[in-house]
């Protein structure tokens, strides 16, 4: 049965565009709702026995996993890697553009534009806050990607291994029900649906993490200035454009959830869009400065017209984390009810619009702003 479905994958990628399915029927829902109501009634299992070839095979994912969540640019990195070798899993391209945007944040804290509106405190604090957080998702998904491609290289179900890395019985049971169905976009919303609760309470709600920048006037300061706007850079006519999403009510689970639906649809439904954001992907190492997709505008050097957008090794130190919180966010199938339906999200070109957005802050931090041609603007 595996054989036979990892080999209609292969044959299913041979097109060239790869588009949203239908989601899930009403029924089909309904028998997995059942099956997950089963899951929850069981007692969550104390330890797993490992036997035979799977030491070896946890072992290396293990390995994979600390070798690659490093920093945000290897995290980064390391999800583009493996859509390249599985373009069937369409969150790993999802999350890869995604964790880009989280590497601008993150630099965007020791460049021009918020030298101004941040102490030193707050900024290390919001640093931690998102390093944190794409540590955290990266050590839950990645293993699961990576026995993905282990049951696929094998043509054989390597998920009974999945609570060795703690994740949780929703994904457990899902990744079970994707390899019969090959329903792509149903498994993208999981695992967006995952990622999100995963860490909710591990750093959304964190005391610590909440009250320190979540609960804060300058957070709200960003959401106003559209740096919690994420963007998907990409080609169109040879020229680099963007589009994305912007996230509001940040600290709402529910709310997080539809930001990544959106931006999934965004990506997949429009063919121009994925081909064009893959081919930026593809040309464009991610060193988490702006310059990386707007080089008229920011600057790696601080000396130069343009905004200071530092690398990431240059604006902060590789953190080394600590991962003991094994518990289960999944105690309730109501979640389940977000995977029924998925809108199609319009594409916006908001390129303009973006530098634009860029005036009032540049006139904080003093930088002219250039434009394309490299002619300073007069505004």
């Amino acid at each position: 049965m595996l054989q036979h479905v990892f080999t209609t994958v292969k044959d299913l990628f041979k097109k060239e565009e790869v588009l949203l399915q239908p989601i899930i029927k009403s029924d089909e829902l309904c028998l997995l709702k059942r099956k997950a109501s089963n899951v929850l009634s069981c007692p969550l299992p104390q330890t797993t026995t490992l036997i035979g070839k799977d030491v070896a095979i946890v072992k290396e994912i293990r390995t994979q996993t600390t070798l690659h969540n490093q920093d945000n640019i290897t995290r980064t990195n390391a999800y583009l890697q493996f859509y390249k070798r599985n373009p069937e899993i369409h969150w790993a391209l999802l999350a890869h553009l995604v964790s880009r945007n989280g590497g601008y944040h993150m630099t965007d804290l020791k460049g021009n534009l918020l030298e101004s509106v941040l102490s030193s405190n707050r900024k290390q604090a919001y640093f931690e806050f998102l390093e944190r957080a794409n540590a955290l998702i990266f050590q839950d998904a990645y293993p699961q990607l990576l026995l993905y491609e282990e049951s696929k290289r094998q043509m054989k179900n390597f998920f009974h291994l999945l609570p060795v890395f703690h994740v949780s019985r929703f994904m457990q049971m899902m990744w079970n029900h994707y390899v019969k169905t090959m329903n792509h976009s149903l498994l993208t919303l999981c695992l967006i649906t995952n990622e999100q609760h995963y860490i909710d309470k591990r750093v959304i709600h964190h005391p610590i993490y909440h009250k320190q920048v979540v609960d804060t006037w300058q957070f709200t300061l960003q959401e106003f200035f559209g740096f919690t706007r994420v963007l998907f850079p990409f080609y169109k006519n040879d020229k680099v454009r963007l589009t994305g999403v912007t996230v509001q009510q940040f600290d709402s689970v529910n709310k997080r959830i539809e930001v990544g639906k959106s931006l999934y649809s965004l990506l997949f439904s429009h063919p121009d869009i994925l081909k064009g954001a893959t081919v930026f992907t593809n040309t464009h190492v991610h060193t988490a400065s702006r310059s990386d997709y707007a080089p008229f505008l920011f600057s790696t050097h601080k000396k130069e017209k343009r905004i200071y957008s530092p690398t990431l090794p240059t604006a902060w130190p590789i953190v080394r984390h600590t991962f003991f919180d094994q518990s289960d966010w999944f105690n309730d199938i109501s979640v389940m009810d977000q995977l029924s339906q998925l809108t199609i999200t319009p594409y916006i070109d908001f390129t303009d619009q973006y530098i634009e957005k860029m005036t009032p802050l540049l006139l904080l931090s003093k930088t002219p702003l250039l434009r394309e041609d490299n002619t300073t603007s007069s505004s």
